[in-house]
């Protein structure tokens, strides 16, 4: 996987919060992984989590579920 050295986080306007999702999926295993963070217009994290889902069959199935 190669990352993009110029994408960086752009905060939300001012009195905004942001929430940033990812996920990742493994065919081979039939599990994703899930995180998500809240943040405010400084940067501050407020909320997080993360979760791992398993029998997810394909990557749609898997999109679909986060």
């Amino acid at each position: 996987m190669e990352i993009d050295q110029r994408s960086r986080w752009v905060p939300p306007p001012h009195g905004w919060k942001k929430c940033n999702i990812g996920f990742c999926w493994s065919k081979k295993d039939k599990i994703i992984g899930a995180a998500w963070v809240l943040r405010d217009e400084k940067g501050v994290v407020l909320l997080h989590s993360r979760r791992l889902f398993a029998q997810m069959d394909n990557v749609d199935l898997a999109k679909l579920t986060v």
